[in-house]
């Protein structure tokens, strides 16, 4: 990846809301005559569900119309990328985007959508971290003693991220290689799904 393909890819990485297919070659009217929906790429209930619910009941403030949050959650949030990709260019579909389909999963798999091409980016968003939670039922308390666990049980203990190319999917299996554990990767449609599980 050249230096100008890493701008384009931090610039697309920030963007958190986005226009669908064509965007970039024409401006609709905004808002739109017909009903807006904020698509997420991941379940209800998690992290960016809520960001996106907020969002969308203030947005729908400002233009003076109800905007509909739409969850489509599914492969790393890649299904409601793709989606939006392929809505009319009338402004009317807008995606609450994220990292994983944006930047990573053009190269790790074959996309029906290009993100540079087909989706524009109109604002920045909300920043998630990652963090590393366990149930307590697990009997350790540091990183230090889950990282001993982990060197103990080689493949027998599992990562929850919210699917296969996410952010979250990549962060886990940078922590198995810096931590020289070997992790088992459990690919969810969003934090929400991965939470119960976890607590279950």
């Amino acid at each position: 990846m050249n230096k100008r393909e890493l701008l384009r890819a931090t610039a697309l990485a920030t963007a958190a809301l986005v226009l669908g297919a064509g965007a970039q070659a024409q401006t609709p009217e905004f808002p739109p005559k017909k009903p807006v929906t904020l698509v997420v790429g991941f379940a209800a209930g998690g992290a960016a569900d809520a960001a996106a619910r907020l969002i969308a009941k203030k947005l729908g403030e400002n233009i003076g119309q109800p905007v509909v949050v739409d969850n489509k959650g599914g492969a790393g949030g890649n299904i409601a990328h793709q989606f939006v990709a392929n809505a009319a260019p009338d402004g009317s579909v807008l995606l609450f985007g994220s990292v994983g389909p944006l930047t990573i999963a053009p190269h790790l798999m074959k996309l029906s959508y290009d993100p540079f091409k087909d989706l524009a980016p109109i604002s920045g968003g909300v920043n998630f971290p990652n963090v590393l939670v366990v149930h307590k039922g697990a009997g350790v308390k540091t990183l230090a003693e889950f990282v001993q666990l982990s060197k103990k049980k080689p493949g027998s203990v599992d990562f929850a991220s919210t699917g296969a190319g996410s952010a979250s999917h990549l962060a886990g299996e940078l922590f198995n290689q810096r931590a020289g554990i070997d992790m088992t990767h459990v690919p969810y449609k969003g934090g929400a799904p991965a939470l119960q599980d976890l607590l279950g």
